[in-house]
C-alpha cells in the first residue's frame, strides 16, 4: 500500500505507522510495503485487523490512515500428535470385534488423518478402524500361543507427515483348558499286603 502527498519537500515526504492488535508482527517500510516482522503462525493468529497511518513531515504535520485486513493462510506445518499411550489389558476369551482401545490424534492444522498399523500385528490378530482410531480383536486370541503384543500405530495426515505409538497389549489368561491325562487308561498291581500310602 502507498500514499501520495502532493507538497513539495518535507511536506510532501511521508512516514508510516501501523497499530491495531498484533501490529508489532509486522513493518512498513518508506515506501509502504507491509512486511512480516515475525514468524507467522496460524494456529495462533488467524486474521489481523490493522490501521496504517500516513504522516506527512510538514509543520504542522498531516496525516490519514487506512483499514489492513491481512488474513494468515494456513500450511501444513505440524506433525500429528497421539494423546493416549501406555498399556492395555484384555481376557483371552472376549469376543471377536471387541473394543480394546480408541486412539485419540490431533493435529494443530485440523487436518483429516489416518490410522494404521506398522508392525507388532503380523498374525492379524487385531485391526484398526483408519479414521476413528478404534483397535478391535480381529481374532480369537489365545494366550497360550502368545501372551503380550507390542504393536505399533503410525497417524499420518493429508502430507504424510507422521507420527508413532507403540501399544501394549497383555492378554491375560482364561480358564479355557481343562485337564488332560497322558494316556486314556492304566494299570497297575500291587500286593495285598502293601503299607498304606505306599506309592507302586
Amino acid at each position: 500500500m502507498k500514499a501520495e502527498d502532493k507538497d513539495d519537500g518535507s511536506n510532501g515526504k511521508i512516514s508510516y505507522l501501523l497499530s491495531g492488535e498484533g501490529n508489532s508482527d509486522f513493518l512498513v517500510d518508506s515506501d509502504g510495503f507491509v512486511v512480516s516482522n515475525i514468524k507467522l503462525d496460524y494456529e495462533t493468529k488467524k486474521y489481523y485487523n490493522l490501521s496504517v497511518t500516513a504522516r506527512d513531515f510538514g509543520v504542522p504535520s498531516k496525516s490519514s490512515s487506512a483499514n489492513v485486513f491481512i488474513n494468515v493462510i494456513n500450511v501444513n506445518d505440524n506433525a500429528p500428535a497421539f494423546n493416549i499411550s501406555g498399556s492395555i489389558r484384555i481376557r483371552e476369551d472376549v469376543a471377536v470385534g471387541t473394543e480394546v482401545v480408541r486412539f485419540q490424534a490431533t493435529d494443530a492444522d485440523g487436518d483429516k488423518l489416518s490410522l494404521n498399523f506398522t508392525s507388532g500385528n503380523e498374525r492379524g490378530d487385531f485391526k484398526i478402524q483408519h479414521h476413528s482410531g478404534v483397535v478391535q480383536v480381529a481374532k480369537k486370541l489365545d494366550r497360550e500361543a502368545i501372551d503380550n503384543y507390542l504393536i505399533v500405530v503410525m497417524v499420518t495426515d493429508p502430507s504424510n507427515q507422521f507420527t508413532t505409538q507403540n501399544l501394549t497389549i497383555v492378554i491375560e489368561d482364561a480358564n479355557d483348558n481343562a485337564p488332560k491325562f497322558a494316556k486314556q487308561s492304566y494299570a497297575g498291581s500291587v500286593l495285598e499286603n502293601s503299607n498304606s500310602g505306599k506309592k507302586n
